[in-house]
């Protein structure tokens, strides 16, 4: 496999049974989407390089979330400064439909000003904590050269989904370049 090509890679957790805990730095705090808070979601996707521009990040939210408002309030997860400035946000999402035994940690978004402070590991943990009281299990996808992101997910528990030939070439080549012997 060329460990230059980007290839979507799945992870999986079982359960929510002895997970790491990680809690944000002083003067930032946690709060759930509120309608109207779709244009701050769209930039924290721009800005943290999910998507190319607030215009293609706007476009996925009237794709995947429009319809889905109540399911927001409950689920889409946004960091703040003390002065309510949004830095960072993710989705304590579902895998089809709301009821799935699967949740899914879905499009996790730092400000890059605010990235290395492990403001990812305190989302992660408020997310699988949410995810926890809807869902058994969880699973998440990303990309195979977001190899610190990979680390983290792994960290938490999260074991590489292999699904075909290309995802087991991508795993050992994301393995290789971590240093992690058997993945």
């Amino acid at each position: 496999m060329d460990p230059n090509k980007v290839i979507s890679v799945w992870m999986e957790r079982p359960n929510f049974d002895n997970l790491p805990h990680y809690e944000l730095a002083p003067g930032l705090h946690f709060r759930l989407y509120r309608r109207g808070d779709e244009e701050i979601w769209g930039r924290l996707l721009a800005a943290s390089g999910l998507r190319p521009n607030f215009e293609a990040a706007m476009k996925q939210w009237r794709f995947e979330f429009e319809q889905a408002q109540d399911e927001m309030e409950k689920r889409c997860i946004f960091v703040e400064t003390d002065d309510c400035t949004a830095i960072a946000t993710t989705l304590a999402w579902y895998e089809g439909e709301p009821s799935s035994e699967w949740g899914r940690i879905h499009w996790v978004g730092v400000d890059p000003a605010y990235q290395g402070k492990r403001i990812g590991k305190a989302m992660i943990s408020e997310a699988l904590a949410v995810m926890s009281k809807m869902h058994p299990k969880v699973m998440l996808e990303t990309e195979s050269p977001r190899l610190s992101a990979i680390k983290m997910y792994l960290d938490f528990g999260f074991k590489p989904r292999i699904r075909g030939e290309e995802d087991k070439a991508a795993w050992v080549e994301i393995g290789k370049q971590l240093t992690l012997p058997g993945i």
